[in-house]
């Protein structure tokens, strides 16, 4: 895993981007302000600990601030998606400044998916948040325009990542211009759930007509006293539905970085959901506009 540090933050990025000199960054857990569970990167003013407190306010608008200079970006000129475990992607310009970042906004942005057209949209940068569901950072290499994406179980199996692929091409993107990174999120080794989940993979796959992948995104089935379960690669899967929507297998960066099991010398490198118990605070993953030279 290679981590690099700006401005004092510790970020990973994908080779693919940086190749074509594209602004973006998965934040890690580390380099910011917040205390207890949120230690200390954390951009959620809505999880909670153990005793049901969120994180001060004034922390995640500095942490927000540490995570977008990444990308030379500030809050006020950025947006962060308000998510909801759906398909949506919203197309942004300058009215959305701020929103998902400070209070008192009241334009809805609802949506799991961001999208800015190019550098003249009047927004410096987009975030997503996680800490365990999966983020996937496009970009166009020819018009300079992004997308940031969450993607949870429900997000994945009604192809967000492909509705992104979508707005994109809909907006001017060619397939073969779009360049993917599918971000840290919880890998097949830690994420276990229930066949439920696989039925609805099985539902997309058969409308999209590649039901051959089913077997390599949930492995080990078994069965157990709560009904069938399987470990799900929800990345990998994300990766597939990018490549199924048009985008060239070549342009697809697929980290493989499991939130849940991502240690170091001084403990978790990510915030988890999952290997949290519940109590955590999330990372951010965050992706600029770009003049195409």
């Amino acid at each position: 895993m290679n981590i690099q540090t700006k401005n004092g933050v510790p970020y990973i990025a994908s080779s693919l981007l940086e190749s074509h000199g594209i602004p973006h960054a998965f934040t890690t857990r580390r380099g910011g302000v917040s205390e207890g569970v949120f230690d200390s990167l954390n951009i959620s003013t809505r999880r909670q600990d153990e005793n049901g407190n969120t994180d001060k306010y004034e922390n995640t608008v500095e942490n927000f601030r540490r995570a977008l200079s990444l990308v030379g970006a500030v809050p006020e000129r950025s947006v962060c998606a308000h998510q909801v475990h759906g398909n949506t992607v919203l197309q942004l310009d300058a009215s959305f400044c701020g929103m998902g970042i400070f209070k008192g906004i009241s334009k809805n942005i609802d949506g799991d998916g961001l999208y800015v057209k190019d550098i003249n949209s009047g927004i410096d940068a987009v975030c997503v948040k996680s800490a365990d569901c999966t983020p996937v950072l496009f970009a166009d290499k020819r018009t300079g325009s992004v997308c940031a994406v969450h993607s949870g179980w429900r997000g994945t199996v009604l192809d967000i990542p492909g509705e992104a692929v979508r707005t994109m091409v809909k907006n001017g993107s060619k397939h073969e211009d779009i360049l993917c990174c599918v971000g840290p999120c919880i890998g097949a080794c830690c994420y276990e759930v229930s066949e439920d989940v696989y039925t609805e993979a099985e539902k997309t796959l058969t409308v999209k007509g590649n039901i051959e992948l089913l077997p390599k995104l949930f492995i080990n089935r078994r069965e157990t006293e709560n009904g069938i379960k399987y470990q799900f690669n929800i990345g990998k899967m994300c990766a597939e539905l990018v490549n199924i929507a048009g985008v060239p297998r070549d342009n697809i960066d697929f980290l493989g970085l499991c939130t849940c099991c991502s240690f170091d010398e001084t403990g978790r490198i990510f915030f988890s959901h999952r290997g949290q118990k519940g109590y955590s605070g999330t990372f951010a993953s965050v992706i600029a506009p770009f003049k195409v030279i």
